[in-house]
């Protein structure tokens, strides 16, 4: 993993430390919003207010975020973006009551919206495409190294003081940022200098590639949204609230057995991204989709027959496999059909994750209240499957031969 990492240029190994730093954020201020809410006097209601209202946010501003990427170019972006969110957590600090926090963190999904959009972009554009898969699972190892280290700091900060994680995450956001403006400045690199000038391997872009078909675009852009919205759905939803109650109430696994449980689901998606990236780079995308949508299935499908907590610690070992594919192909599907301007791509890509975010925990929990934990798993298994089948049907978009990016396709483009 590390000489994976440091063969990479300069600007795609600074991306990668920055979406270390945003995952670590996004932990480090966990446990201490419920301990605000107490010292405000705010109720459980008011800590999942402050959880939504930075994803809304950050899902209803995806798309003018892509376009400023196209306007003014992903460092630029990327830099603001980590200067506008590192400003709100450090006043989040400072916030007086509960609800300026609240309103705060709904600003905050602005910048990180932005910078998301325009580091997964940036990655996507300098990449060679066939290094695409390496990059991408590179980038998201970051992201996951960062969310699994998270909650330790936070929780150890917030002991001393609830408000010390948001101080430690806006300094953090403020030396990214100062790290991207000394990697990139605030030019738009047009031929990738940047990472020969940084040391790094130079990443020379060719000219411009002819389109995609558009029957080819289509196809391969629903696998991609499909299965990303099955990412939000399992990985940014489920695991982290139907399936740790499913353990506890069904299962009676205590809160250890959980949380060892849980790490085993991340210790495989790191574990195992970095040799899904590199399968897609040497045989395509669509195997990597298809295989890691159907270990994911079959994970959850574990979980819908009456079992033990062996199996279900199986269960979350497959699921951790299946993320780590999940992480790294479809990504690498979008640079292959996006060219040089992937922003709107990757804004699409995010809120297809974020809605399946958002509405997988309450409608699982919503469905297993109603029905059964059974019925719930079973659900999120036809959705991963649905992404499977989409998978199927798109056609491959790797072509190793050519060291030729893609396009979007024009409206003309059959």
């Amino acid at each position: 993993m590390v000489k994976r990492f440091l063969a990479l240029p300069a600007d795609l190994r600074v991306c990668t430390l920055i979406s270390f730093v945003v995952a670590l954020g996004f932990g480090v201020v966990g446990p201490a919003l419920p301990l605000l809410a107490e010292e405000f006097g705010a109720g459980n209601a008011a800590v999942g207010a402050a959880i939504s209202a930075f994803a809304v946010v950050r899902l209803a501003s995806a798309v003018a975020n892509s376009r400023f990427v196209q306007r003014f170019g992903e460092p630029r972006v990327l830099e603001w973006g980590l200067w506008l969110q590192g400003a709100t957590m450090l006043l989040a600090a400072l916030a007086p009551d509960f609800t300026l926090l609240i309103a705060l963190r709904a600003i905050g999904g602005i910048g990180s919206s932005a910078f998301t959009i325009a580091a997964m972009s940036l990655v996507m554009r300098l990449a060679p495409p066939d290094a695409r898969g390496s990059a991408m699972s590179t980038f998201q190892t970051g992201f996951m190294l960062g969310a699994i280290a998270g909650p330790a700091v936070g929780g150890v900060l917030a002991d001393v003081d609830p408000r010390f994680p948001f101080v430690f995450y806006g300094l953090a956001l403020f030396a990214a940022a100062a790290l991207s403006r000394l990697m990139f400045g605030s030019q738009v690199p047009e031929t990738a200098a940047t990472g020969s000038e940084a040391g790094g391997a130079p990443t020379t872009e060719p000219p411009a590639p002819p389109p995609v078909p558009r029957g080819v675009y289509v196809r391969a852009l629903v696998a991609a949204l499909v299965s990303g919205f099955g990412i939000g759905w399992l990985f940014y939803g489920m695991r982290n609230s139907v399936i740790p109650m499913f353990a506890t109430h069904e299962l009676g696994g205590s809160g250890t057995f959980v949380g060892l449980a849980m790490l085993g689901t991340a210790a495989a998606q790191v574990a195992f991204v970095g040799l899904f990236g590199r399968w897609s780079d040497a045989r395509g995308r669509r195997p990597p989709m298809i295989v890691a949508g159907l270990t994911g299935s079959v994970g959850l499908a574990l979980l819908c027959v009456p079992s033990g907590q062996a199996v279900f610690v199986a269960s979350m070992l497959l699921l951790g496999v299946a993320g780590g594919g999940l992480s790294a192909a479809p990504a690498s599907v979008l640079a292959d059909i996006s060219g040089r301007s992937p922003a709107r791509n990757v804004a699409w890509f995010n809120m297809s994750s974020d809605v399946g975010a958002i509405i997988g925990p309450v409608a699982a929990g919503a469905i297993a209240d109603a029905l059964s934990f059974e019925a719930a798993f079973l659900l999120t298994t036809l959705i991963l499957l649905a992404g499977v089948a989409a998978s199927v049907a798109m056609r491959e978009t790797l072509v190793p031969a050519s060291p030729d990016l893609r396009s979007p396709p024009s409206k003309g483009t059959p």
